[in-house]
């Protein structure tokens, strides 16, 4: 998960990561590049100026993004009759 300070700065670790993934065969989700391309602040993510821990908006937006990954592979159990 991104932390709440400078997304851009962030880039290099997120490409290491996303190449040992692809290395080992995991399944991993970038959501820094979704956070950059909303155009978001980092500093309006954190809990407040002293407290860098994500906030409720920081959550919602890591939903919104699981959620377009997850929300297809979702299947319904088949009801009783």
């Amino acid at each position: 998960l991104p932390h709440t300070w400078n997304f851009e700065k962030q880039r290099p670790l997120f490409a290491r990561v996303q190449q040992e993934c692809r290395t080992i065969g995991l399944a991993c989700r970038d959501l820094l590049e979704p956070f950059i391309a909303r155009g978001v602040d980092a500093a309006s993510l954190r809990l407040n100026a002293l407290d860098a821990h994500p906030n409720e908006r920081y959550n919602a937006l890591v939903a919104e993004e699981l959620a377009k990954v997850l929300a297809p592979r979702r299947t319904l159990a088949p009801a009783d009759g």
